[in-house]
């Protein structure tokens, strides 16, 4: 068995950028970049991540679980510090199954109301799911527009972003 990377898929895009460290964050304005998603034959791959103008490329190290049908779900990243949107979408577009849990852009609402401070991230959701396995199944796969209730209608959430 070989563990050579293989190219899978390649996507480039403008964004605005963000540098993290211990020390914190800063943005680092709007640029172009490429990420190339590379896969190897054991349960390992990386994303190549090109930012020509700020002369930098970064590496994404991935984990992966595969299961007897051979689909990838993401285990663990390694090597940035927030792993971006952008590689979410890049992943799945491959076939890749990314939880939420990765996805930062990832919004949900409590209860019937559009009040600002009944918005969660995925991990604030996770917690407030506390009980609730069938709600914690269904907050990794959740895409934007889904619902979830309990059965005993105490508590509601909502994908809204």
């Amino acid at each position: 068995m070989s563990t050579s990377p293989t190219p899978v898929l390649s996507k480039t895009f403008t964004a605005a950028m963000h540098m993290h460290g211990s020390w914190g964050s800063r943005e680092v304005g709007t640029h172009a970049s490429t990420m190339d998603l590379y896969l190897r034959d054991d349960d390992t791959g990386f994303i190549e991540w090109d930012i020509p103008s700020l002369y930098t490329v970064e590496e994404i190290g991935l984990t992966f679980t595969i299961d007897a049908k051979g689909t990838r779900t993401l285990l663990a990243y390694d090597g940035i510090m927030a792993l971006p949107g952008e590689a979410v979408d890049l992943m799945r577009e491959a076939g890749i199954v990314v939880s939420n849990e990765f996805e930062d852009r990832c919004k949900f609402l409590v209860g019937d109301t559009q009040a600002g401070d009944a918005w969660l991230d995925w991990h604030d959701a996770y917690q407030k799911l506390s009980g609730y396995e069938a709600g914690r199944g269904w907050i990794d796969t959740a895409k934007v527009g889904d619902d979830w209730r309990s059965q005993d209608g105490t508590l509601h959430l909502k994908r809204v972003a």
